[in-house]
């Protein structure tokens, strides 16, 4: 496809248009929640992330959301962060202190230079977490699945 902008563009996953910003995405991660005590909010600890499908608006992402989920087998249930959610495959418990597979939803301001300078997170839900059962007979890729084995395994 001809890049009539430049060579700095996203380009929608759903009606193929260049855009620049805002990015509206979504993102398969593996990941983990650290929980404390008292009022502090917990936090997730991102092992391994990778952008699987960018969107030129919330029409676009909206439309394509359950097709990219579909395709990767899982549907959105919607989880919280835990500390135990429900997998979105077959319905397990995902314990969240624990390594697991998420996919989120975002939008992202983007500021454009020479390429990317900056990006500017404004919105995230969670759309779908996975259980280790599930994620240890599903086709995830190589580098993901050994950083996932290191990481719970030897745990």
């Amino acid at each position: 496809m001809t890049n009539d902008m430049d060579d700095n563009a996203f380009y929608c996953m759903r009606c193929n248009k260049p855009f620049h910003s805002p990015l509206y995405s979504i993102t398969r991660s593996n990941e983990q929640m650290h929980f404390y005590p008292g009022k502090r909010l917990p936090e997730a600890e991102v092992l391994f992330a990778e952008s699987i499908g960018d969107y030129c608006s919330r029409a676009c992402l909206d439309l394509n959301r359950d097709h990219l989920l579909k395709s990767h087998q899982v549907h959105s249930t919607y989880p919280g962060p835990g500390p135990v959610e429900s997998c979105s495959r077959c319905g397990n418990p995902v314990d969240m202190s624990r390594p697991h597979w998420t996919w989120t939803e975002e939008m992202a301001d983007v500021v454009w230079g020479q390429g990317i300078e900056q990006i500017q997170p404004t919105e995230a839900h969670l759309l779908a977490v996975l259980c280790r059962k599930c994620d240890l007979n599903s086709n995830q890729s190589l580098e993901s699945n050994k950083l996932f084995e290191e990481k719970v395994l030897d745990t």
